[in-house]
């Protein structure tokens, strides 16, 4: 009965692997959501940044589009889980409700007896700044900057100088501070005082990057681009910086920044408009779930629409890599036209020809890139064991899964010459049970992705990155970048993550590596 036996078993590995490609395509659809709604809360966070005279009809519109894409995110997580989830299901209904409570709102607010009525409208604050004596002021004021630099976010604000590239250390950072830096490289650090913070100059730095973003959504006075301003601004130094008008002046000028928060509270965020477009954010933006240190969190800990979207999508991509642990079903010298899953090993033995086999770009790059690390730190992976890693794929996108000693890796992208298609997902576990290694780990990982300009997010669980419609030469090469920081991540797992020197390891694998 062997030939029934291996019939059998046969028609069990097509329907498994039929079932995995579906899997694939349907997680594959969910990361695209999931791009969108980051992709909303940028524009939002820009938005509301000033600037802009925002349409209401915008606000609508955001509103039903993230309540839309938070419902397929949820009903492709079941799809891919097969699984009914009550209790996600209950705060994507919740999510829905108060998004149709915010358009009612906005609905009531278009009559014009509305907005004029009093009682409809917060109450102005009382001018206490006099025009003409802030004009003469204003002439006598000493100078620091005047249109230097790319105002990023708009607003005033004074405070005292930190100086990251003299005093590196941000835990220092005081509340109240201006920080001061080179690059924005310190993003991670920069997130975790953000609070503290009441103004960001830098020399360099660009309006798209993380750190940018970051800025705006917290409504945090942001100039760059300044060129010289860490070698000209000590920390200890007192000042007041205007992103209204891109100036910096020299010690504390509090009727200027009186003025602005006056006019800004009448002229512009006191609109129906702009108070709605608040309440969104503040329903959309935060991800609580980082927030969860003692354990990785789950649909209890939901309290926003970006921790039910990014939730979903990493029990998704968890329930997809174990699908792919399943060996019986793999290959391992595939026909990349088939679309089959294979297993790939980087170490010992492995096929080097990928890195030229183009029929899967986005394989053959990270690949290239994985080997160009271990190439240059000798790392003799034609004779040692590397990482494993299940491919999921087909010509123009695939999803490799990367089995780790505990957890889980993931890279998953799409290279065309469609700009617009084209996007990269990677997601990096904490790996380890010891909570110095797992804190090493997560730590590099969040600093590199920040460096190299992704949409970066940590929770316990993991660190996951998102950057999309870079052309497909960029996306080459930031796949090629990904290889080389799985190249680290594997050396560094073998040698043993050292808290205490995680910094100088990560700021010599960038400059080494990735600069």
């Amino acid at each position: 009965m062997n030939w029934l036996r291996n019939i059998w078993r046969a028609a069990v590995s097509r329907d498994e692997k039929t079932l995995l490609h579906l899997r694939r395509i349907q997680f594959q659809q969910l990361l695209r959501n999931y791009g969108r709604i980051l992709d909303l809360m940028a524009d939002a966070a820009e938005k509301q940044g000033g600037g802009f005279v925002l349409d209401s009809q915008y606000v609508v519109s955001l509103v039903s589009e993230l309540v839309n894409l938070s419902k397929a995110v949820v009903f492709d997580f079941m799809a891919i889980t097969g699984r009914f989830d009550a209790s996600l299901l209950r705060h994507m209904e919740d999510i829905e409700l108060e998004g149709r409570q915010i358009l009612a709102e906005h609905e009531s607010l278009q009559d014009p007896q509305c907005r004029s009525d009093p009682t409809q409208q917060p109450a102005s604050l009382p001018k206490t700044v006099d025009p003409d004596d802030l004009a003469r002021a204003l002439g006598s004021h000493p100078v620091l900057y005047r249109g230097t630099g790319q105002v990023v976010c708009r607003g005033a604000a004074a405070g005292t100088v930190y100086n990251l590239r003299t005093d590196p250390d941000p835990a220092e950072f005081p509340t109240g501070g201006v920080w001061v830096d080179s690059d924005l490289r310190q993003v991670v650090e920069l997130s975790r005082v953000i609070e503290k913070v009441t103004a960001i100059l830098a020399d360099a730095g660009a309006p798209p990057s993380y750190a940018c973003r970051l800025a705006r959504s917290h409504g945090i006075p942001t100039i760059v681009e300044m060129a010289d301003v860490t070698s000209r601004l000590a920390t200890g130094d007192l000042i007041t910086v205007d992103a209204e008008e891109n100036v910096v002046y020299r010690g504390p000028f509090p009727e200027l920044v009186q003025y602005y928060k006056e006019h800004s509270a009448s002229d512009g965020e006191d609109e129906v408009e702009y108070r709605l477009l608040r309440k969104v954010r503040r329903r959309v933006f935060p991800l609580s779930l980082l927030e969860v240190r003692d354990r990785f969190p789950d649909v209890s800990d939901i309290k926003t629409v970006h921790d039910l979207v990014y939730l979903a999508h990493e029990l998704a991509g968890e329930h997809l890599a174990n699908l792919a642990k399943d060996s019986s079903i793999l290959v391992k010298n595939p026909s990349h036209a088939d679309k089959t899953p294979f297993l790939l090993s980087l170490g010992a033995g492995a096929n080097t020809s990928i890195q030229a086999d183009r029929s899967l770009p986005v394989l053959s790059d990270f690949v290239t890139g994985y080997w160009e690390f271990g190439q240059e730190n000798d790392l003799n992976l034609a004779k040692k064991a590397g990482r494993r890693i299940v491919v999921l794929p087909d010509k123009e996108t695939a999803v490799m899964v990367m089995p780790l000693a505990r957890g889980f890796d993931i890279v998953d992208a799409m290279m065309s010459g469609n700009q617009s298609n084209n996007y990269i997902y990677c997601r990096f576990d904490s790996g380890f049970w010891n909570l110095d290694q797992k804190f090493a780990r997560r730590s590099a990982v969040i600093n590199i992705l920040t460096h190299l300009n992704f949409a970066a997010a940590e929770t316990s669980r993991a660190v996951t990155g998102w950057e999309a419609r870079l052309n497909e030469s960029a996306t080459g090469k930031k796949l090629r970048m990904l290889g080389r920081v799985c190249g680290f991540l594997d050396q560094r797992d073998r040698l043993g993550w050292q808290r205490g020197r995680t910094s100088t390891q990560i700021d010599d694998f960038i400059r080494n590596h990735i600069a």
